[in-house]
């Protein structure tokens, strides 16, 4: 009977406290919903959605007609840059060094509804400080303010694939002028693009690309808002009132693939060419404030990739007509090869030149040599990479006009000649 009586005593105890502590029902019902919420995913996957990590990086897939793809690129380097100050009272050598983070970018693409339907966005922290100038090669034609780790949109693009041959783009993307600025950041040779294509390229805009390609040819054509107008308005006055831009190419190898970067790895079977020329015209005064100029342009360029060696050249020429200002034509080259002396280890070099127009204020030649080294963590990749590259500007830069300093490529202002830059640049990409 005592027995029975503290059996009685202990659950009814119980019970008093269970209805106390509300916590223990609060935790039932998160315990029910985790439940539910892990049921309800494995359901998914088996009716055919999927997440993980192949070729393409993360993704979240259903099936083939919608997928998320996500990367990111990140490059940090240290930079040292010497220069002579003849000028003023003290006559002394300069030296400039420090950390940078000169790339920082996540990317989104993939497709939805159907594989032919897809897109692609890219955003970047911004490394800068201050106001950054937008120039089309022709001078400034605007600024945007570039706070130091602001998010800014880089690509923001969707295109429909009509058949295996022809694809329509729309949105804010690179239009197909200049190879060197095609191809990707993650892709160059050296720790950065050129002198030559920091003066000339195209740089973002916004506008619609046609694209009509076999494997050996491919030819391009876009209707934009001209060069350098990334995330601008219509009523910009950055823009031109109509820019087109018409891009041909032809391999000889029927690859595409092999020429997304200038690399040539230890493994090619054989030796590919790949010969490009572009055509661009933009004009101006329409849009509120904006210029009254024409540009007209042409490029030039030719890849050649072997067994462990690349060799690269380009030429850019372009006329500027502008109202009450300058009218003449400016042009420029680059020159680049690398072999690879172990299957991790590559060396390279790059010679370009810019020729400014005769009646320009600064017409000197402006002339830069750049050597250098790549470290890949892992053969015949760009995900992990070491790049320790020294630039030798030879001339000053007041001296010539179209010239624009810049952080990005070690290049800073100086009325003198001889100016050096060291890059150690490591690349990781996820």
């Amino acid at each position: 009977m005592k027995k029975t009586t503290a059996l009685f005593l202990v659950a009814g105890l119980a019970t008093i406290a269970s209805a106390q502590d509300p916590t223990l029902d609060q935790s039932r019902a998160e315990l029910a919903n985790m439940k539910a919420d892990a049921a309800n995913r494995t359901s998914l996957l088996a009716a055919g959605a999927d997440a993980g990590h192949d070729e393409k990086g993360f993704y979240m897939a259903d099936g083939d007609n919608f997928r998320l793809n996500v990367g990111g690129q990140v490059q940090f380097r240290y930079n040292m840059n010497f220069r002579d100050d003849d000028s003023g009272p003290d006559v002394n050598d300069e030296f400039t060094q420090g950390f940078q983070t000169r790339r920082t970018k996540l990317e989104f693409w993939g497709n939805v509804i159907n594989p032919n339907l897809h897109y692609k966005v890219v955003g970047a922290f911004n490394r800068g400080d201050s106001d950054t100038d937008v120039s089309d090669g022709t001078g400034t034609v605007g600024s945007f303010s570039s706070g130091g780790g602001d998010f800014v949109l880089e690509d923001a693009w969707v295109a429909y694939d009509f058949n295996e041959n022809m694809t329509m783009t729309w949105g804010q993307f690179k239009a197909p002028w200049m190879r060197e600025e095609l191809v990707s950041s993650k892709y160059q040779l050296a720790a950065d693009r050129s002198t030559m294509n920091e003066t000339f390229n195209q740089d973002r805009s916004q506008g619609i690309q046609l694209e009509w390609h076999n494997d050996n040819f491919r030819i391009l054509g876009a209707f934009t808002d001209g060069f350098g107008t990334a995330n601008s308005d219509f009523d910009s006055s950055a823009e031109a009132d109509y820019a087109l831009t018409g891009r041909i190419e032809y391999n000889t190898i029927g690859s595409w693939a092999r020429f997304k970067d200038f690399t040539s790895w230890r493994s090619a079977e054989n030796v590919g060419m790949l010969f490009g020329g572009a055509v661009h015209w933009q004009n101006g005064g329409e849009t509120g404030g904006t210029v009254d100029a024409d540009l007209f342009g042409l490029t030039a360029d030719i890849s050649v990739e072997g067994k462990g060696w690349n060799l690269f050249g380009s030429v850019v020429w372009t006329d500027t007509d502008v109202d009450g200002g300058y009218n003449g034509d400016d042009w420029g080259f680059n020159v680049q090869g690398g072999v690879f002396v172990t299957n991790k280890d590559e060396l390279f070099a790059r010679w370009d030149m810019l020729f400014p127009g005769d009646d320009r204020s600064g017409d000197d030649d402006f002339t830069t040599l750049t050597f250098g080294w790549n470290h890949y963590f892992v053969e015949e990749s760009h995900a992990a990479k070491f790049t320790l590259d020294l630039l030798w500007y030879l001339d000053a830069t007041t001296d010539t006009e179209i010239v624009s300093p810049s952080t990005g490529i070690n290049l800073l202002t100086s009325p003198d000649d001889d100016q050096w830059g060291i890059r150690a640049q490591f690349q990781l990409l996820f």
